[in-house]
């Protein structure tokens, strides 16, 4: 390759960086929890500029029906926001609609209230996906809420005292051994 070629493609490579960065929108995304139990995402990577704050309405024990209030505060001036709810493991959904959309133009905070069912306690999760139609094309975010239910820390607490039995959590086993020679 000769120098002339070398500062073309050089060149050529330094328009190239520096057109596609003026049309990436850079995010970046925290979850934190806050002392009230609600947790809440902060937005600052690639993607659909929307954080997500969620909140139980109250305590839950197993079987209990619960509803979170979801509220999604968004960056974008102008589109529609598509936003879906799905049960991880161990939650059925009783929302009988698992979408809802907003115009992003009527505000930056949106919220909905999701309605939801488990029967055991523990950690579980809701995942919900924000979809926003902008004039660049169509941008995603997603979030896994967390729900507690119960006192998950009762059911370590558990497990942790069957491991911990008066043997320490050894079984004793009678054995016959043959050796052969």
């Amino acid at each position: 390759m000769t120098t002339l070629q070398s500062s073309l493609l050089t060149g050529l490579l330094a328009t190239v960086i520096s057109c596609s960065a003026g049309h990436e929108e850079h995010h970046h995304e925290t979850v934190g929890h806050s002392h009230d139990g609600a947790s809440q995402s902060t937005t600052a990577k690639p993607g659909a500029n929307v954080r997500f704050e969620t909140e139980l309405r109250e305590p839950l024990s197993p079987g209990d029906a619960g509803a979170l209030e979801v509220t999604m505060i968004e960056g974008h001036s102008s589109g529609i926001m598509t936003v879906t709810a799905s049960a991880g493991e161990g939650l059925d959904m009783l929302t009988t609609i698992d979408e809802a959309t907003f115009d992003v133009a009527d505000g930056d905070t949106h919220s909905w209230t999701v309605y939801f069912d488990t029967e055991t306690e523990g950690k579980y999760y809701l995942n919900l996906r924000a979809s926003v139609e902008t004039p660049i094309g169509r941008l995603t975010r997603s979030y896994a809420a967390p729900i507690i239910v119960g006192d998950p820390d009762a059911k370590a607490r558990r497990a942790t005292n069957e491991k911990t039995s008066p043997n320490n959590g050894k079984v004793m086993m009678e054995a016959v051994e043959t050796i052969r020679q």
